[in-house]
């Protein structure tokens, strides 16, 4: 019997590197054969690699729990997400004219115009990653999602390119090899959740997705179907965190304890809830043991989530170009992931701090995933799944890019010893 061949995604996050693994069921749905995580305190700083030893040696153990998982079965490529601060997009245009006699429209006249879209003034240092096409226009006339067939010159195309630092996807490759594994691809880690997650009918109607982490908070924004707004933001629930711990002066794992279990995102809510006067901590020392007053908790929780969200709103406030609207302008509902996400009253929070109609949290569609390892429903996983699926979700539906070499199954020691030559 033939071993099966798996997708792999990794996702290194602030505190944890996350991975899983996936297939093609044969009926049109994904299937998640495995789901695994570490926690990494040090390391890794806004989903950025610090300390490439650490993250490599946590990478190791993580894929080393999913190859357990997957057994007998092949790591057929491994796709790794990329967050923080680095990663940054804009919108652009290009524009292509056809000067053959026959002016019909074929692929490589939409090839050649996504390469105009791309001609952005960015710094050496810094590499495309995605270039994600929102419309197309012939002669001038807008709407077109796909030109291929049509006839007309010129040919047009607005994008949305996502663009990041070339050291960090070096660092990345690094981590990934010195662990013992092959490294197919980088890519943002928000673009394929969001195909995974949002519906088509919540794309086309106007929906933000914001991905709540540590430390490190991702927006994006959908229009017409597509997305049109992607930002990543230097702050997470970890300040919420440091808040409570600094306020009862404890360890931030009892901190971070305290607000996953008793941490309102919204006043109203406490009132109905019944938690007990007082709760034991652990001390910052780590050693004593305290007793704190619970409810204390909603005076610091939400002054800072409130700042945290004010700085969210900001970003989808922000008017991106001159000729572009302001992502608010064109949204009705919000999709929110993340750890983050768990605080309780968290969707009602996000609707009526940003005015819209409707938040819902993120899910594992039942018509698009076959879940076998329950664990895959949790949201610390969510990013790995979905770099998991980037093959089958986006790259290989994705008519308009070039194909890109795909890497069948390659013996770990050889990556290694490659890496080490370099």
């Amino acid at each position: 019997m033939a071993k099966e061949n798996y997708l792999v995604g990794l996702d290194m996050g602030s505190r944890s590197v996350s991975a899983a693994a996936v297939c093609e069921d044969g009926g049109g749905r994904i299937k998640i054969k495995a789901a695994a995580s570490i926690e990494l305190p040090k390391g890794l700083e806004r989903g950025i690699v610090m300390d490439i030893k650490k993250v490599s040696d946590a990478v190791a153990s993580v894929m080393e729990e999913i190859e357990e998982k997957i057994a007998p079965g092949n790591m057929h490529e491994i796709n790794v997400g990329i967050r923080g601060e680095s990663v940054q997009s804009v919108n652009n245009e290009g524009i292509c004219n056809i000067i053959r006699t026959d002016k019909e429209i074929n692929i490589e006249d939409v090839y050649n115009v996504i390469e105009n879209a791309k001609a952005l003034h960015i710094k050496e240092d810094r590499e495309i990653i995605h270039v994600i096409p929102q419309e197309f226009s012939i002669n001038k006339k807008t709407g077109y999602e796909n030109p291929i067939g049509h006839e007309g010159t010129p040919l047009g195309v607005k994008a949305h390119i996502i663009h990041t630092s070339v050291c960090d996807i070096n660092n990345i490759s690094h981590v990934v090899a010195l662990s013992g594994f092959p490294h197919n691809e980088t890519i943002y880690h928000l673009y394929p959740l969001g195909e995974m997650i949002l519906s088509e009918e919540e794309k086309k109607i106007g929906t933000l997705l914001i991905d709540f982490g540590a430390e490190t908070t991702s927006l994006a924004a959908y229009k017409k179907g597509k997305i049109f707004f992607s930002k990543e933001l230097p702050i997470g629930m970890d300040s919420i965190t440091f808040d409570i711990s600094n306020h009862f002066t404890i360890s931030s794992a009892s901190a971070r304890t305290l607000k996953e279990k008793y941490g309102f995102a919204l006043s109203a809510a406490v009132k109905d809830q019944q938690f007990p006067e007082t709760a034991e901590v652990t001390a910052m020392d780590d050693i004593r043991k305290k007793r704190v007053h619970i409810a204390e908790l909603k005076d610091i929780i939400l002054p800072g989530l409130e700042d945290m969200l004010q700085a969210v709103k900001a970003e989808f406030e922000t008017q991106q170009t001159p000729t572009e609207e302001p992502p608010l302008a064109y949204i009705n509902n919000a999709v929110i992931t993340g750890g983050g996400a768990l605080l309780k009253g968290m969707p009602e929070a996000v609707t009526r701090f940003f005015g819209i109609n409707e938040t819902r949290l993120g899910t594992l569609n039942p018509e698009l995933f076959i879940v076998e390892d329950e664990s895959a429903h949790h949201q610390k996983y969510f990013s790995a799944i979905a770099c998991a699926s980037y093959p089958i979700l986006i790259r290989d539906k994705n008519e308009f890019e070039p194909a890109k070499k795909k890497y069948g199954p390659i013996k770990r020691w050889i990556s290694v010893v490659k890496e080490l030559l370099r």
